[in-house]
């Protein structure tokens, strides 16, 4: 339900987001699986130079003994983004959505928003294991 206080910012494949001012909160309409975004360790050992051992709080760490990740849940994307209540910002992470290449355009926002944003996503990460029907962890049916 959209009231005065509410002005859609975007509308893409069906998705639509909502920045409410009066409360100063985000919602997004999809009802698809918690998606996230791939970091490799040199993708992170860059982003230490610039904004420090942080960068490896934004999402749980996975490795098969060979290659290793850090995946960043696009939730914690979003809520970040949502709490940072930019709308250039907001409209950069509904394209990240559908981008077929979500790490190099990840990349690019975090170096254009900094520190601020990785903040706001590791907090958002952090609290997603508490928020009731908030699920980042990948069940074992998903990973396989």
């Amino acid at each position: 339900m959209r009231g005065k206080s509410e002005r859609k910012l975007s509308k893409r494949q069906g998705r639509t987001l909502r920045l409410s001012t009066e409360r100063n909160t985000c919602q997004y309409g999809s009802s698809r699986q918690v998606n996230e975004i791939v970091l490799t360790d040199d993708d992170l050992r860059c982003l230490e130079k610039r904004f420090g051992l942080g960068v490896r709080q934004m999402g749980p760490w996975n490795s098969d003994g060979i290659f290793g990740y850090c995946g960043v849940p696009i939730a914690a994307v979003e809520q970040a983004a949502c709490s940072l209540n930019d709308s250039v910002l907001l409209e950069s992470i509904q394209e990240l959505r559908v981008t077929q290449e979500r790490t190099p355009r990840f990349m690019e926002i975090l170096q254009q928003f900094g520190a601020a944003l990785i903040q706001q996503i590791v907090i958002a990460y952090q609290q997603g294991f508490q928020m009731p029907g908030v699920s980042w962890v990948r069940s074992a049916t998903e990973v396989a």
